[in-house]
């Protein structure tokens, strides 16, 4: 009798164990359910910085590895368009580091990196093609460094989307063009800081560029609304961030819309006059920020993991991403909603 009600007793922790087995498969499932929109999608031995769509193209910036295009429409392999550098090192930030594409106008910057160091000198500088990347040619002419003299150095390159023979390169001089890139002048004092430099252009103000920088004693941020000429600096936020500054984007549907990725999440709603914290207290870490080039308030954060906000980041959904990854980028295809992202190992994509 004993013996019996002992073997019902363990039949019943059995059967408790499988149950809770099976809740905890359940609960994982649910997390791969989550994470079963991702997908790879190539270039897997290559940590892939900036991703630049321009129909029916995405652009990857392959660092070291040169830069890298695939059709998102036919779907067909990648396309290797020049600027390996086979010196040793493989620092991050060197190589082919920005692309910025205007139908068959392609801008390329090839970086030396914050440290100057490991890299071809014959590759460096800004490199455009007007013939759709069958030839590049060099496109720095008129950038010099701090004893005025011609130089490559340059670490960060931009175009007005909606004019785009406007744009600006950094080094920590700024240099501004009204040729698309063919030639450049400084427009502040000759000065060079190496790195650090961000600029982020207005999708729907055609002089309107935002520029960041990060890496000195404090991040800060200026505003231009005349393509660079002059600035506005944005030095503190009410309210104060609590770290530091680290990207910018914006709303495509609300031109007034302004996103900050930082500790929390700063939003402005007029321009920049006044800002907030959209998620207040509750606000994650932010690194990165990219929102929908067409649907308002629809938005991805970095966190480590990634999330989605369709409500301008007053609240998030977990996203996730496969595992082992460090992301570097997002973009989103306006056609098909899909995100995606640039990683240490190639690009995935996420079908919500």
């Amino acid at each position: 009798m004993v013996s019996n009600i002992s073997l019902k007793g363990l039949s019943f922790i059995m059967l408790l164990i499988i149950l809770l087995v099976a809740s905890c498969n359940n609960e994982n499932s649910l997390i791969i359910n989550n994470e079963k929109g991702w997908e790879p999608y190539g270039l897997d031995s290559l940590a892939v910085g900036c991703l630049v769509f321009e129909e029916p193209y995405l652009y990857a910036c392959g660092g070291k590895k040169g830069l890298w295009r695939r059709n998102v429409r036919t779907q067909t392999a990648w396309e290797y368009l020049g600027f390996a550098d086979t010196t040793s090192g493989d620092d991050y930030d060197v190589g082919v580091t920005e692309v910025d594409v205007r139908g068959n106008d392609i801008l390329v910057l090839f970086s030396p990196g914050e440290k100057c160091e490991y890299f071809d000198p014959a590759l460096v500088g800004i490199w455009r093609s007007k013939d759709n990347g069958k030839t590049f040619i060099r496109s720095d002419s008129g950038i010099v460094d701090d004893y005025g003299n011609p130089s490559h150095f340059v670490f960060s390159i931009g175009r007005s989307y909606i004019n785009p023979m406007i744009g600006l390169a950094t080094t920590e001089t700024r240099f501004r063009t009204t040729n698309g890139g063919d030639s450049w002048y400084p427009i502040d004092d000759i000065r060079f800081f190496p790195g650090g430099e961000e600029q982020k252009w207005h999708p729907n103000k055609s002089l309107d560029v935002w520029i960041l920088y990060k890496g000195g004693l404090w991040d800060f941020i200026q505003h231009s609304k005349d393509g660079g000429i002059t600035n506005t600096s944005i030095g503190r936020f009410p309210p104060e961030p609590v770290g530091g500054l680290n990207d910018i984007d914006f709303d495509a549907a609300d031109s007034n819309v302004v996103y900050i990725a930082s500790i929390p999440l700063i939003k402005s709603t007029d321009s920049g006059l006044k800002w907030f914290f959209p998620m207040g207290s509750r606000s994650l870490p932010i690194f990165q920020i990219v929102s929908h080039p067409l649907i308002h308030d629809l938005l991805y954060f970095n966190s480590w993991d990634l999330y989605r906000s369709t409500d301008g980041g007053k609240s998030i959904t977990f996203v996730g991403k496969p595992n082992d990854i460090e992301i570097n980028s997002m973009i989103i295809d306006h056609y098909t909603n899909i995100l995606f992202v640039a990683t240490n190992k190639g690009i995935i994509k996420y079908n919500p």
